[in-house]
């Protein structure tokens, strides 16, 4: 039986979520390295922050310290299903609620399903109507995400 999950480990995930970012959202993210809590940083180890995940433990978000101090913190969730706006809402609003009286928060929540990208905004302050921007991704941009993720979990690169 073929189990695609268990042919590629953590690495594969946090390649395809760094290249999916610089693609959709642009050059901001085309410097990010792959490290550890959290997952994808900025060379600089402090403008940007972002964990990969596919569950996300509430005593592990950003609020304890664990991924330590960056000026742009994300959560970026591989989502099996795919979503509608409404469920990404809910998603969205209940990290916000997590989060709510923490020191240090996630300022992003990207949400990426097989063909959309959802990156919420959950800095304080905003209208509910402009934190939540929808990225479609078109098959062959998947199949780019993909196999360029596969290259460099094996240390190639285009």
């Amino acid at each position: 039986m073929f189990h695609p999950t268990r042919e590629f480990g953590t690495c594969f995930f946090e390649q395809y979520a760094q290249i999916s970012l610089s693609a959709l959202l642009g050059s901001e993210f085309d410097c990010l390295v792959n490290r550890d809590r959290p997952d994808l940083q900025s060379v600089d180890n402090h403008s940007i922050g972002i964990e990969v995940t596919r569950a996300m433990e509430e005593s592990k978000r950003a609020g304890n310290g664990f991924y330590g101090h960056f000026d742009k913190m994300g959560l970026y969730v591989f989502c099996r299903e795919n979503l509608d706006a409404q469920e990404a809402v809910k998603a969205m609003n209940y990290t916000i609620q997590l989060q709510k009286y923490l020191d240090i928060r996630y300022n992003r929540l990207y949400l990426a399903d097989v063909d959309d990208l959802f990156v919420c905004n959950l800095d304080d302050g905003l209208k509910d109507s402009s934190r939540l921007i929808r990225y479609p991704i078109t098959q062959d941009q998947r199949q780019v995400f993909y196999h360029e993720a596969v290259l460099r979990q094996h240390g190639k690169h285009f």
